[in-house]
Formats: C-alpha cells, structure tokens, sequence
C-alpha cells in the first residue's frame, strides 16, 4: 500500500486497488529492492494506463508469493512483449518519458533474488506485470 501511496502523491487521479492478504508471509529478499521492483511497476501502470483502473495484488502458492500490477490501460502489442525487459527498450519513443531500463532493472533484481517477472497483455484490455519471490525458509535458521 505504501509504494502506491507514494505514487498517488505524485499522481493524485491515480484509481488504484490494493489486495494482499492479511497474512502475507516474508519473503527471502532485500525489502529495498522489492519496494524498488514494485514502485517501478506501479509507476508504470500509472504512465501506460492513463490512470485508469490499477490493481496490486498478492498471493501465496507453496513456498512463493506472486505480486501482481494490472492496469486496464491500452496494452502493448504482442509482437513488443519479448523485448520489455531489454535495456534500454522503449516501445513507443513518443509516450512518457522514460530510459529503457526500468523493467530490466527490475527483472535483474527479482532474479537475483531466485524469483521471476513476466508480463501478459492484451490490446485494449491492459497489462499484467507480476513477480514471484521464494518465501522467507526459517526452517535453515535464516
């Protein structure tokens, strides 16, 4: 909640939903970074989707927790999805500003973390970034 907190400050007709579940169990990640990944996305969302309708949410399957970012903006071509996480991409040099290298930062820490981000779309529905992080094994002393 606190990272589209922040974004709202900065675009207040942000319309954002945020679902976790109240239990939500810790992650094996540097809390900093996963706050990076997930105010990278949220900021996104905000620019692509024209601060239509956003929603974060959360889940947990076995021994990892799916963050998920939809927006019911535009989309993004299939033909550009490949390439989302490539430095320096852009697909539209027109749109908001931006350097490129946004997402594959991202892609660069939940992986360094053991997780994954992949995105999903559909023109004139919107987009889903999601990232899966491993929960926190306590059973290993960590």
């Amino acid at each position: 909640q606190s990272v589209v907190d922040k974004v709202a400050l900065i675009e207040p007709d942000l319309d954002a939903t945020v679902d976790f579940p109240p239990d939500l169990p810790e992650v094996d990640a540097d809390a900093d970074k996963v706050e990076q990944v997930l105010t990278n996305l949220v900021e996104n969302a905000a620019k692509y989707a024209n601060l239509k309708g956003m929603m974060v949410s959360g889940t947990v399957l076995k021994d990892t927790v799916t963050v998920a970012v939809a927006d019911s903006g535009e989309g993004i071509p299939e033909a550009d999805l490949p390439h989302v996480f490539t430095k320096f991409y852009r697909r539209d040099q027109g749109r908001p500003s931006g350097s490129g290298l946004g997402l594959w930062i991202s892609r660069g820490l939940v992986e360094a973390h053991g997780g994954r981000l992949e995105a999903d779309s559909v023109m004139g529905e919107g987009s889903v970034f999601r990232f899966t992080l491993p929960l926190l094994d306590r059973s290993n002393g960590r």
